[in-house]
């Protein structure tokens, strides 16, 4: 049986993915309300170039991942975070990791109003933005 000492404690990988999570929430949340957004734009790759669904199976998980510990991170933190700011920090999150990703910006017009939306999208998985919400919307912008 296997035991830690107290001298190299161990983290679960859980535990480091919601903490990688809450900081680029952070930053995320930060850049989009303080800095217009042609500089946030440009930490999120080529502008209107947009990957093919293929998608090797390892990428698969680690979007899976990236996405479960996200999405119940940002339910825990003590602010309000935007689809936009979940889909950057997804975004950024996948870029270490590697893993190609499409963020889609998209407008929904309902009678007089108008709506806006950002999602993200790793092969043919929605990462962030909900697959119901993401089909609804006209994307106007999308990041590689």
């Amino acid at each position: 049986m296997k035991t830690c000492s107290a001298r190299s404690p161990v983290l679960p990988r859980n535990a480091l993915l919601r903490c990688e999570a809450a900081l680029c929430l952070t930053i995320a949340t930060l850049a989009q309300r303080l800095a217009p957004f042609r500089y946030l734009a440009l930490t999120l790759g080529e502008s209107q170039r947009e990957l093919s669904g293929a998608h090797p199976a390892l990428a698969a998980g680690l979007s899976v991942r990236v996405s479960r510990g996200l999405l119940s991170t940002a339910e825990r933190l003590p602010w309000h975070t935007t689809c936009l700011e979940r889909a950057v920090a997804a975004k950024w999150m996948l870029r270490r990791r590697r893993v190609p990703s499409t963020l889609y910006l998209g407008v929904r017009r309902s009678g007089r109003d108008l709506s806006a939306h950002a999602w993200l999208r790793s092969g043919q998985a929605i990462v962030t933005g909900g697959i119901e919400e993401s089909t609804n919307y006209q994307p106007i912008a999308w990041f590689t």
